[in-house]
């Protein structure tokens, strides 16, 4: 993990995560602390950025904008950021396997944009609603990844959407999927993601 020339302090609950990231750090400017954010102890105007990757929407709202707030040096900045999926996507390499989702998992065909337990969550409304930041920005960046058969059954298993399925539609799920990439897309599936950032300056209240 290079630290760019910045002091971090990395906020993580998982301990193997940070047992992993430790293993990468080359920097001693970066330090990380095992906890949730609503739980850890954040000195009060000691940074110059709050930084979410992929995660603030499992923190707990009435928690974590205050505390956002509260750790940002005045003038400070809110950065929460996300690589989305794209539910609505028309690009033609996706067909085949929305096609297959349609037919064996019709609920998993079009996945929601950031997370399956707040299909509608719209992170820049909910950051604006609180008053708290001010110069709230959207940007969206598209890109595509290319996965093999393998790739991508492996990364569609981290997906909370479909370890919930009952083991035999999850089998056929997998078989069906890389069929379909091996014959159908010649070994490659190329997946569609919106890099998502949301911008907000933190406010005097």
């Amino acid at each position: 993990m290079e630290s760019m020339g910045w002091e971090i302090e990395a906020i993580e609950p998982g301990a193997q995560l940070i047992a992993t990231a430790e293993l990468q750090k080359n920097s001693p400017a970066t330090r990380f602390l095992h906890s949730t954010f609503e739980n850890a102890t954040i000195e009060a105007g000691a940074f110059d950025v709050v930084a979410a990757g992929t995660s603030w929407h499992w923190t707990d709202p009435d928690v974590a904008y205050d505390k956002a707030h509260s750790a940002l040096r005045p003038s400070g900045t809110v950065a929460l950021f996300w690589n989305a999926h794209v539910p609505h996507t028309t690009l033609p390499s996706w067909a085949p396997i929305r096609a297959v989702y349609s037919d064996i998992a019709p609920q998993l065909a079009d996945l929601p944009r950031l997370t399956p337990d707040r299909p509608d969550y719209a992170p820049e409304t909910e950051l604006r609603d609180t008053g708290l930041f001010t110069e709230i920005q959207e940007h969206i960046f598209p890109f595509e990844i290319s996965y093999t058969a393998k790739q991508f059954l492996r990364l569609t298993d981290t997906y909370a959407s479909h370890a919930s399925l009952a083991p035999t539609v999850r089998r056929r799920l997998h078989e069906q999927l890389r069929r379909t990439i091996r014959q159908d897309l010649d070994g490659k599936v190329a997946k569609p993601y919106e890099a998502l950032l949301i911008l907000g300056r933190r406010s005097e209240v």
